[in-house]
């Protein structure tokens, strides 16, 4: 009777039901009519305290709850999460609104105080967890109050509500069982450079369908020692900090059906240039005014650079098997076609500055893939499926060298919105530990360039013998360039960024193909045998060539006061040929030992118009390396030691001829480090670069960096000298 609020027809009595098994069963709650009444009773629910009331009263009128019950009372809770964070996103919006100013970050920000509070209370009841195992009652009371008094005091001191914590703390408390994973990892090395990383895993239901994952990793420079060791007044390093946190989800159903789900966040800083530079506004005008010290008689102002990169992402993925499984009577085991559907959002924006240059860049990545999997047996599949790809770019840079004569200020806008679709199919045949061959196809649009990419690649593996694999791959490939990211060392010159034949700063980006092209081939040869025992030592040989047809290069060697950048379809490879041996004489001793070399030859263009073959500049010819390890019984005490010899690299030419270019000296690298287990506890002592190598000239022309000859973007060797480390390693599995 259409959609009548005041006619006759109601509904008196209805069935709830559920696929993802959140509901209470009537083998539990008996009369439909009953369960409606408590549904609309749960869902008047409104705090934590009539939660567990209502509880309560289920086990007294009903008894034990059962596991379905027991996931619809999780996602109510869930629900005052999402309630918090609602709520601290309408204030935000309406404190804007009384002011006058609204901005994006008055929203962005409370919601990433209150997933760090969130992720900061789950990790602090996990620690509880662990805390309160094997303790008496009065003990684990002293304990509880004390964890909780200090999660609220570090809620304080960044003034932000811990109500939200505390119910992520009590949640991940509760359902954590037998089955939670730590990892933490502390390090501090002889600069006093702290380094963290942490890693939990647990179950947030009782069932284990919905289990979760926390990643947070923390570094930073206390600047504590000013490193120069070449006394060239530079930094050898650049003061950075970082900080990390991942979180992903996983649900995992009865029939099959995976939803994966989660999100990172990335924020890094780089301070780099002379020792007292400071990130300052006056230090920065006072480059861009006194950078003619020279002509006024006045003090050279302090070069410096910085960089701030954030990085966040969130990915959504479902998998669900469709069909019948198909079984294979020799494995007894069967394989089942699925459908998955994977979306994914990136945004990443770097805000740098070398001396005068300045970048500053946006981009924001949607990519959407959907994929069908087919089992025509157990051994042969196809996939197929269709992806896309969204790309907005905002890049400016602002590039003036005045010390160059007749050279003005080059302004780059590097604004773009980039799409591109495609569709690919890929054919597995498999048979276990013998033989497998993957062949498959892609074809791309891509509609900035209005042209149309297609991609064959494969893969062969056989078992000749069972101590003999062969393997052998190949495929062609594309990729668009991101110029300056891509690039960055450019800007830590003092030369001026042009591009060939537009070298006024403004051209069609269009027209500069960025879309390199490449095929690479290859395969590998692995043979084991034994020396003293049978099977205790493997060798293998790998060889692969990349083979460029068209490439982006950033060339430093065509003018002295000039970085030209340029597409070519010159001939351009890589060839690389290596050889892995290993061996375990006796148990717990393990030796490995490889060699790497490397032929990469590139075609440039020269000022006269012409072309010049050359090998690539920086790629080490050849390395070696040598690593030892022993361990004593149950791995108590492990020592580990490690000899790495560098091949020369090519030093690209600095004044326009190539017969000016040269190669480095080849150089030794030592390591070594002792672990000792104590429990559940791992601790550490390195040391890195025990030789003390040290390049001696990483930058050029380091006492005037306002000047075209200044580089700093010809690093082939180690800037640090000798360095001992500490940490600590604790697992939980």
């Amino acid at each position: 009777q259409g959609n009548n609020l005041t006619g006759d027809a109601f509904v008196e009595d209805c069935a709830v039901e559920s696929d993802l098994e959140m509901y209470f069963p009537d083998t539990y709650v008996p009369g439909s009519a009953e369960r409606m009444l408590l549904y609309r009773e749960l869902d008047n629910i409104s705090d934590d305290a009539a939660l567990d009331a209502y509880r309560q009263r289920l086990i007294d009128r009903f008894g034990a709850i059962p596991h379905e019950g027991e996931e619809l009372l999780q996602v109510v809770a869930l629900d005052d999460v999402v309630g918090l964070l609602a709520y601290s996103i309408a204030i935000s919006v309406a404190l804007a609104s009384m002011t006058g100013t609204f901005q994006a970050g008055h929203i962005v920000k409370p919601i990433v105080l209150n997933i760090a509070v969130f992720l900061l209370g789950g990790l602090f009841g996990v620690f509880l967890k662990l805390l309160l195992h094997k303790r008496s009652t009065d003990n684990r009371l002293i304990v509880s109050v004390a964890l909780l008094f200090a999660f609220c005091g570090i809620c304080a001191v960044f003034d932000v509500s811990p109500l939200l914590g505390c119910m992520s703390m009590s949640m991940v408390y509760i359902n954590l069982t037998d089955d939670e994973r730590l990892f933490v990892n502390l390090y501090l090395d002889d600069e006093l450079r702290p380094e963290a990383n942490v890693s939990t895993a647990f179950p947030v239901t009782k069932d284990k369908k919905l289990s979760s994952v926390i990643l947070l990793h923390g570094s930073m420079d206390t600047d504590a020692r000013k490193m120069d060791h070449n006394h060239d007044g530079f930094r050898d390093l650049p003061k950075s900090d970082q900080i990390n946190v991942a979180n992903k989800w996983l649900y995992a159903a009865d029939n099959g059906t995976q939803v994966r789900w989660g999100w990172k966040f990335v924020q890094e800083n780089r301070l780099g240039g002379m020792l007292d530079y400071k990130n300052t506004r006056t230090m920065r005008e006072a480059m861009e005014k006194d950078w003619d010290w020279r002509a006024g008689d006045k003090k050279m102002p302090l070069y410096g650079s910085h960089i701030r990169n954030r990085n966040a992402n969130g990915y959504f993925k479902v998998g669900m098997p469709v069909g019948p499984a198909v079984y294979d009577p020799d494995e007894q085991d069967e394989m089942r076609s699925n459908l998955a559907f994977v979306a994914d959002f990136d945004h990443f924006s770097e805000d740098a500055y070398f001396g005068l240059n300045d970048y500053t860049g946006n981009q924001n990545s949607l990519a959407l893939n959907l994929m069908y999997n087919h089992y025509f047996t157990y051994r042969s599949s196809l996939i197929v499926g269709v992806q896309g790809h969204l790309d907005y770019y905002r890049e400016k840079l602002l590039n003036p060298t005045p010390w160059i004569a007749a050279n003005s200020v080059r302004n780059y806008d590097f604004d773009r919105n980039e799409r591109e679709a495609g569709a690919y199919a890929e054919y597995t045949y498999a048979i276990k530990d013998k033989f497998s061959i993957v062949a498959g196809l892609r074809g791309d649009y891509n509609h900035y360039y209005d042209r149309f990419f297609l991609t064959p690649r494969g893969h062969l593996k056989w078992n000749v013998t069972p101590s003999t694999t062969l393997r052998a791959s190949g495929g062609l490939g594309y990729r668009p360039t991101n110029v300056i990211t891509d690039n960055i060392g450019v800007l830590a010159t003092g030369r001026a960024i042009t591009f060939l034949d537009n070298e006024s700063g403004k051209f069609d980006f269009r027209k500069f193909d960025r879309m390199e092209k490449a095929l690479t081939v290859g395969g590998s040869l692995t043979q084991t045998f034994g020396l003293v025992n049978p099977g205790d030592a493997t060798l293998s040989f790998d060889y692969f060539r990349t083979q460029f047809y068209n490439s982006v290069v950033a060339d430093q060697e065509m003018y002295a006061d000039r970085i030209v950048f340029y597409d070519t379809d010159g001939r351009s490879y890589t060839d690389t040929y290596q050889i892995d041996f290993s061996w375990s004489p006796v148990e717990r001793f393990d030796i490995f030992a490889t060699f790497r070399y490397t032929d990469s030859e590139m075609t440039i263009r020269r000022a006269d118009g012409g072309t010049a073959r050359v090998e690539r500049p920086l790629v080490s010819q050849y390395k070696t390396l040598l690593n030892i390890q022993y361990a004593t019984k149950f791995r108590r005490w492990v020592f580990d030691a490690t000899a790495q010899l560098n091949g020369p690299a090519r030093i690209p030419t600095q004044t326009g001829d190539l017969d000016d270019s040269y190669y480095s000296p080849r150089y030794p690298m030592f390591f070594a480090q002792v672990s000792r287990k104590v429990g559940k506890f791992d601790i550490y002592a390195g040391c890195e670069n025990i030789a003390d190598y040290r390049q001696k000239d990483p930058i050029l022309n380091a006492q005037d960096p306002y000047d075209y000859k200044f580089n700093s973007m010809n690093v082939w060797g180690p800037l640090m000298g000798r360095k001992f480390y500490v940490g600590l390693r604790f697992n939980l599995y």
